[in-house]
């Protein structure tokens, strides 16, 4: 039971360590949610056949929300390998 407690206390100190990180990536993933809903309302509000650059600012947010999920998956990646104790230096 002890090593349970334990490990639940490493998650938890390195979890309140990743809090800024988690945080950031958030915001920048909010932020580029709420562009792509931006720019599908601008699409179908104008009508418009030149809707090309909205396109790319559509791949652009996309692009921004899957940086930023890589990055917290690759946080919870080290969390998981610190508290199961494998070796971070054989995966770089």
């Amino acid at each position: 039971m002890k090593d349970k407690d334990a490990d639940i206390n490493k998650v938890e100190r390195l979890v309140h360590l990743f809090k800024p990180e988690r945080y950031a990536y958030l915001a920048i993933s909010s932020l580029a949610c709420i562009a792509i809903i931006i720019l599908a309302i601008k699409v179908v509000i104008d009508d418009s056949s030149e809707n090309g650059h909205f396109v790319w600012g559509a791949f652009a947010s996309g692009g921004v929300v899957g940086v930023a999920m890589m990055r917290m998956m690759k946080m919870w990646n080290d969390v998981i390998k610190i508290l199961f104790k494998t070796d971070l230096a054989k995966d770089v």
